[in-house]
């Protein structure tokens, strides 16, 4: 219970604990367990840098105004501005009126190791308050584990009067659970025509930003699993006379498509773009489940298979040298679902080994 407690606390309110340099944490928060008047476990304090490093070092450094425009270093922080425009109040716009501008604040840091959830958008408002989080979707093939935060309004620390129309636009856009920004009927009634546009076109711009800063970053990290630093390695061609050699791009998802059988299994097909490359390509598709909370549980594949482009071997999907399109379906074992299908979306990573291997 002491335990659960402390996770509780710093999974809702960790924003909210850390300071700047400026100024002191919202909130500080400590746990202490006692029996009969007597303490069984001491004092905790709640440290958000402990249970969220990765989140808790791009507000820190947000706040503490050392963010960087794009990531060169493993603990950097990169930020970018999304912009939110707030449409006007029904009967206070004029003509053509589209609204006022207001600039988000979107931060970008890599994940941190111990982090079982990663590549997602904490979108927050308010005191920090979070709302939802959010996935960009189309991430290329490769991109780095990343951690990200979205502050809209008075989150930014800013004032001004966008920041209080922001506010007050995105709170709208709230259902009385404060779990997303979308559809409401106060939005609907409140605001002129667009309110709703203006809401999606802000999650679109939340989530390409987050690729450009994600994909634009050439880091230089110590130590890390050996496969990616042999992947992050350019290799010269020595052969006398040669010119220099073209880097070498990935492999990216170009379709997917899935559906859950009658035995609770789920049933899905990947399509491949592929560059040209001289050596096999090893690829290993990993699937999860994306729970609403706690960590995504990998579960077994009880079929994988190749298509004419490619085949499968020990859960690997292989890919020949010149093949520019592969397709591979793979059916999950419902023995090892923590859920029924049904309950849960399902994720496919795939994880990419040293060319050659194969």
């Amino acid at each position: 219970m002491h335990d659960k407690c402390v996770r509780s606390l710093a999974d809702g309110f960790w924003a909210a604990m850390i300071g700047g340099r400026d100024a002191g944490p919202l909130l500080e928060a400590r746990v202490t367990t006692l029996r009969n008047g007597q303490v069984v476990i001491p004092e905790e304090r709640v440290d958000p840098h402990a249970h969220h490093p990765a989140l808790a070092r791009a507000l820190q450094a947000y706040l503490d105004g050392e963010t960087v425009p794009e990531l060169t270093a493993g603990d950097h922080v990169a930020h970018a501005e999304v912009p939110l425009l707030v449409t006007p109040l029904k009967g206070t716009g004029r003509a053509r009126d589209k609204g006022r501008e207001h600039p988000a604040v979107l931060l970008l840091t890599p994940a941190d190791d111990t982090d079982e959830r990663f590549n997602r958008i904490v979108c927050m408002r308010g005191n920090r308050m979070t709302i939802t989080e959010q996935r960009p979707r189309d991430l290329p093939l490769g991109t780095m584990p990343f951690q990200a935060v979205l502050l809209a309004g008075y989150a930014t620390g800013r004032t001004g009067e966008d920041v209080d129309l922001a506010e007050a636009f995105l709170r709208a856009s709230e259902p009385p659970e404060h779990d997303r920004w979308d559809r409401t009927e106060e939005l609907t009634t409140s605001y002129e025509r667009g309110a709703l546009s203006r809401i999606k076109e802000f999650r679109h711009g939340i989530d390409k930003a987050a690729r450009s800063l994600a994909v634009r970053r050439e880091a230089t990290r110590t130590g890390g699993p050996s496969v990616l630093r042999e992947l992050l390695t350019l290799e010269a061609d020595t052969t006398p006379g040669a010119g220099p050699r073209r880097t070498q791009s990935f492999p990216t998802v170009r379709t997917l498509s899935a559906h859950l059988e009658d035995t609770g299994a789920w049933n899905v097909t990947v399509t491949l773009k592929l560059p040209d490359a001289d050596d096999p390509w090893l690829l290993t598709p990993v699937a999860k489940f994306d729970v609403r909370s706690g960590g995504r549980p990998t579960i077994d594949w009880s079929l994988l298979v190749g298509s004419e482009s490619c085949r499968a071997e020990d859960g690997h999907i292989i890919v020949e040298p010149g093949v520019r399109t592969a397709v591979f379906t793979g059916v999950t074992d419902p023995a090892t679902h923590p859920v029924k299908g049904a309950f849960a979306r399902l994720a496919i990573d795939i994880l990419q080994s040293r060319k050659g291997a194969a």
